[in-house]
């Protein structure tokens, strides 16, 4: 889409962080188990593939979205 010459656009990025814990007694200890199995086991995930890589578990490796 073309925009006029007197228009402008801004974009915004931000970096959101997640911290779950496994401890127990967690409200989010269940979500804190499951993403600890797929970064340890992660065929054992669903759905099933033997060449699976679960991004986010190293700052290498970053999660991100597009």
């Amino acid at each position: 889409m073309h925009q006029p010459v007197d228009s402008a656009a801004a974009t915004f990025s931000y970096l959101t962080t997640l911290t779950l814990s496994a401890k127990q007694g967690a409200e989010e200890q269940a979500e804190a188990a499951h993403i600890r199995q797929a970064f340890l086991v992660p065929q054992d995930t669903k759905p099933y593939m033997s060449a699976k890589k679960v991004p986010g578990q190293t700052a290498k490796d970053p999660r991100t979205v597009r």
